[in-house]
């Protein structure tokens, strides 16, 4: 009873009639169970069902009364009007970051480091930007918020590409950072080398210390982490540091590891189904190249015997009987031939060609 009175209060005097607690309730079931239709049938999924069920029993209340669209004679304009609504909710949530989980979830990343940007950054442009660049890298909404594209938004945000300029006191800092980062990731490479160098292939952190792409990548986690903390570089020992790279280090392992997992089964099954096809593709050819061979050596054996019927040597009136009777022998075949065309199907359950429509 009271979602009907706030719907009465919000829209009544706009109403083509006075609308009861019952007439209420039909039409929302009423316009629930299109919504469900064009689910279901149309594969049209309403972002927010709760909403546009309301706009819509507002826009045909204006117009009509409640018998009126329950006789069923206004369905479409329902789902014009669905449509209309549901695009309308969508571009404000793109728009609007507090209405889109995974932009907000990079803007409070971004803002949570917001001292070593420049004063009057655009939060919202370097969110807009950092996520677009998350979906072309591949990424899902849902990847985004179960922080599985966390390690690439650190190398986005680490690069030049957001636009983003950071203070100069940050951007000193760092080098300084990236500079004894660079001198242990070296130290542990060399040290992993030492004591076990017939294994290093298998050996992990060995990856990642014998990487650039992750010694950059730790080094800016690192500078952001301690420059955030308060730490000046006089407080930074080399044995806080390393504790902290190898800390960092192997939650990365665990995280990648476990992402890897993941995207390698998804890169799977895109494989499955691209092999799949390929078949499929190879089949068909290989069916389609033997009905253009019967199609050819129809259309040669035509020309062949055309050409045999017409160059035979006869007197004169038997040339024109023999003419006749070629023409006529040539057309058959011709028409034998087209025939047999016209008789080629394409079986659509089957993939196949075949004859005779069967």
């Amino acid at each position: 009873m009271n979602e009907y009175n706030i719907f009465i209060n919000k829209y009544h005097t706009q109403f083509k009639k006075y609308l009861s607690y019952e007439e209420y309730n039909a039409l929302k079931s009423y316009i629930s169970s299109i919504h469900d239709k064009m689910f279901t049938y149309e594969a049209i999924n309403l972002i927010n069902h709760k909403k546009t069920n309301e706009f819509c029993m507002y826009i045909m209340l204006k117009k009509y009364t409640c018998e009126e669209i329950l006789s069923g004679i206004h369905d479409k304009e329902i789902e014009n009007v669905s449509i209309y609504f549901d695009t309308k909710i969508k571009k404000e949530q793109n728009s609007n970051i507090n209405l889109h989980p995974s932009k907000q979830y990079i803007y409070e990343i971004l803002n949570s480091i917001k001292t070593v940007f420049v004063e009057n950054s655009n939060l919202t442009a370097i969110t807009n930007r950092l996520y677009s660049q998350l979906k072309h890298l591949g990424y899902t909404d849902e990847d985004i918020l179960n922080e599985e594209c966390d390690y690439s938004i650190i190398e986005q945000l680490r690069g030049n590409g957001l636009g983003i300029e950071y203070t100069p006191e940050f951007s000193e800092y760092r080098k300084k950072i990236e500079l004894a980062v660079s001198k242990i990731f070296t130290n542990h490479k060399l040290e992993t080398i030492r004591n076990n160098p017939a294994n290093l292939k298998y050996d992990m952190s060995y990856q990642f210390y014998n990487s650039s792409y992750h010694q950059q990548n730790t080094a800016f986690k690192t500078a952001l982490s301690f420059y955030l903390s308060g730490y000046n570089l006089e407080q930074i020992d080399r044995q806080k540091l390393d504790a902290y790279i190898n800390n960092y280090i192997i939650k990365d392992m665990i995280k990648i590891n476990s992402t890897m997992d993941l995207k390698e089964k998804r890169l799977e099954e895109t494989r499955y189904r691209t092999q799949e096809e390929q078949e499929y593709i190879d089949k068909l050819n290989k069916q389609k190249a033997a009905v253009w061979a019967i199609i050819l050596s129809g259309i040669m054996l035509g020309n062949v015997l055309y050409s045999a019927i017409w160059n035979m040597p006869t007197k004169a009136e038997k040339e024109r009987k023999k003419e006749e009777s070629s023409w006529q022998d040539t057309n058959t075949l011709f028409s034998k031939i087209e025939n047999k065309l016209n008789e080629l199907t394409y079986n659509m359950d089957e993939n196949t060609f075949s004859l005779g429509g069967k």
